[in-house]
Order: structure tokens, then C-alpha cells, then sequence
């Protein structure tokens, strides 16, 4: 997708804040998480700026994809699956870069609201 969204000045302000706050946390440079690759700690760093665009924003979905230049449908794959990306890095990083962001964006609600899932999807993933 090409077309950018029109988007109000303080939601592009909104959107620059998280994206640069996820890249100084996730020192991963702004270029390449607003870029195509999909290199595993890149993408990782994209789905975050799309949670806290999505959640903490309230963008609508379409919104947000246009924005990043990507299908709606790659955004809600992404937020669907958060939590189980989390869960994988058994170092915990992704889990705190998520809690940094959050409380720099004064959100923590976010933070909260997603353990509780992933505490959901650890107890699937435990039956499984």
C-alpha cells in the first residue's frame, strides 16, 4: 500500500513519539522499523509501535495500516499475537521494553492489560 492516511497533527505527533521510543528502547533504528524487513527483532519492534499506535492512540486499525504502509490485516495478525511473541523471548526483554514504553507514555494500563494475556496464553500453552 502506497497511500498514506490522513492523519490529524497530533496523532502523526502521537505516532513519531511511540516509534521513536520504541527504537531507543529496542535499538533498532526508525528507518528499519518503519521498513519492510522482517528480520525477527525488527518486526518485533514494528508490532510494537503498532500496539501502542492501535491501544494506547486509538487509531482504528485501517488508520494505523495505511500509516505504517501495510494491510489491516497484518496489523490485527500482529496484535493477536503479541502476546505469544512475548512469551517466546524467554529472556523477558520484549516483555520490558513493552512495561519501558508504557510507563514513558503513561499508559500502564496497556502493560497490565497485556500480562494478564499472556498469563492466559501460558496456561494454554501449558495444556498443549
Amino acid at each position: 500500500m502506497k497511500s498514506k492516511s490522513i492523519l490529524k497533527p497530533d496523532d502523526e505527533a502521537m505516532i513519531q513519539k511511540i516509534v521513536e521510543l520504541v527504537a531507543e528502547q529496542t535499538y533498532i533504528p526508525v528507518k528499519d522499523i518503519l521498513g519492510k524487513s522482517r528480520r525477527e527483532d525488527i518486526v518485533d519492534s514494528r508490532h510494537l509501535c503498532w500496539f501502542f499506535a492501535v491501544k494506547h492512540g486509538r487509531l482504528p486499525l485501517t488508520a494505523a495500516a495505511r500509516h505504517f504502509g501495510v494491510h489491516h490485516g497484518a496489523v490485527i495478525h500482529a496484535l493477536k499475537n503479541l502476546s505469544y511473541r512475548i512469551l517466546l523471548h524467554r529472556n523477558k526483554k520484549m516483555e520490558r521494553d513493552m512495561r519501558f514504553i508504557a510507563k514513558e507514555l503513561k499508559c500502564a494500563e496497556l502493560a497490565e492489560s497485556l500480562e494478564v494475556n499472556i498469563h492466559d496464553h501460558a496456561i494454554v500453552a501449558g495444556k498443549a
